[in-house]
């Protein structure tokens, strides 16, 4: 699965095709009934059409068999900070 989560966002999905930023700021998840979870690391324009995601995924059968899909979640990601870098450059200075 790790060859079309790194693809998705080369994939050109988006109807009329768009050049896509490839930066992976959104989380989407989509949930199985049999208890399974797939999820994957998208740019925004992906994020808001989630049903190209989806129909992507389920034609290179990347979705489980014998499952139904019943539930899709998208989370925007935050950036991290890292405080503790920022006191070490500026106790360097």
């Amino acid at each position: 699965m790790a060859s079309v989560f790194s693809s998705i966002c080369q994939m050109n999905l988006v109807t009329p095709p768009q050049p896509c930023s490839g930066r992976r700021t959104h989380r989407v998840e989509f949930q199985f009934s049999d208890n399974s979870r797939r999820q994957m690391f998208v740019c925004g324009r992906h994020a808001a059409n989630v049903a190209c995601i989806e129909r992507a995924l389920l034609a290179c059968g990347e979705f489980p068999q014998r499952a139904e899909l019943i539930a899709i979640s998208t989370q925007e990601l935050t950036p991290i900070a890292f405080p503790s870098v920022q006191l070490a450059v500026a106790s360097a200075k």
